[in-house]
């Protein structure tokens, strides 16, 4: 059920969007407290990470079936 509020309505996310992004937030966390080395992504960009996946759940919420 969405949240409206005029003209405007929040939707849950979808069950992908919303584990893609709490995959980002853990793997930037373990990059940050130094717990796991990814080779992959550099420790400086661990902001940028957790920004995306912050934004992939904002995009969930705001647009319907996504």
């Amino acid at each position: 059920m969405a949240y409206r509020r005029g003209n405007f309505a929040l939707t849950p996310p979808s069950t992908i969007i919303f584990a893609l992004s709490v995959v980002f937030a853990v793997i930037s966390l373990l990059i940050y407290y130094r717990i796991v080395q990814i080779p992959i992504i550099n420790p400086r960009y661990v902001y940028e990470l957790l920004l995306i996946g912050w934004i992939l759940l904002v995009i969930g919420v705001v647009f319907r079936r996504v």
